[in-house]
């Protein structure tokens, strides 16, 4: 049967680890006894949603020809990887035909869809009034403090 595995590889690692690391599921992939017929970067994306604080990713395509037995196994060994973020192995309907080429995979960084848009208009500021400010009379003051302290007093 033929399969596609599709992984991201964190954004967080430079370019010599993400060759290691790529090489390091192809030799998963030949341990298995898979026949690799494609195995290619779509480079770095930014991520839909963060997964484990990460937000950007590398793609990497591979297509394989594989017995389901061997999917399990390479399902179980890519999710004990550290270094794999997400990975997706799907079957393929259809085998490329002699001399039919294989399409190229072209890979757009996600946008969060409308997002200017649904930003309301910001309100105008409302001015608060205040009520102007009264001079005080110690006098007064102390007179109404009196008042209340006799009245707390008187039960």
């Amino acid at each position: 049967m033929q399969y596609e595995l599709l992984y991201i590889i964190p954004a967080q690692y430079t370019d010599e680890e993400i060759g290691g690391t790529v090489e390091k599921v192809t030799k998963i992939l030949e341990d298995t006894g898979v026949k690799i017929t494609r195995n290619e970067n779509l480079g770095k994306l930014k991520l839909a949603y963060p997964i484990k604080h990460v937000r950007h990713g590398f793609y990497v395509l591979v297509e394989f020809e594989a017995d389901a037995e061997k999917i399990r196994r390479l399902e179980r060994e890519l999710r004990l990887m550290p270094e794999v973020l997400r990975h997706q192995t799907i079957r393929l309907e259809r085998k490329l035909k002699e001399g039919e080429e294989k399409k190229e995979i072209k890979m757009i960084s996600y946008e969060a869809p409308g997002r200017e848009e649904e930003k309301p208009a910001p309100r105008p500021r409302e001015e608060k009034r205040v009520a102007p400010k009264k001079k005080v009379n110690l006098e007064e003051l102390d007179k109404k403090l009196d008042e209340i302290l006799e009245s707390d007093v008187k039960v």
